[in-house]
């Protein structure tokens, strides 16, 4: 089983889980609102690193550490690139 899920998968378990009452649902979409602000700027961080240097995943879970092999690269492969900007969605209003 892949240790990582989509984010509509993690928000059915913690539905199924745990009965919210409205101030811990705030609470929690607020939570997940800065996570994403600051995956983003970790993104912004590895699109200005340059090309040879090590760099993070841009990914909220993965800490997979790489050498940046182009100057667009910030994930390490492009299921995490697209799982990062379908969160990103999230935000959007």
């Amino acid at each position: 089983m892949n240790d990582y899920y989509s984010e509509a998968e993690y928000l059915s378990d913690l539905e199924a889980d745990l009965v919210f009452v409205e101030d811990d649902r705030e609470a929690f979409k607020e939570w997940r609102e800065e996570s994403i602000i600051d995956d983003f700027n970790h993104y912004l961080r590895n699109k200005k690193a340059k090309v040879g240097e090590k760099i993070v995943c841009a990914e909220n879970r993965c800490n997979t550490k790489f050498m940046k092999k182009s100057y667009q690269q910030a994930f390490c492969c492009t299921k995490h690139k697209d799982q990062f900007w379908n969160r990103q969605k999230l935000i959007i209003k």
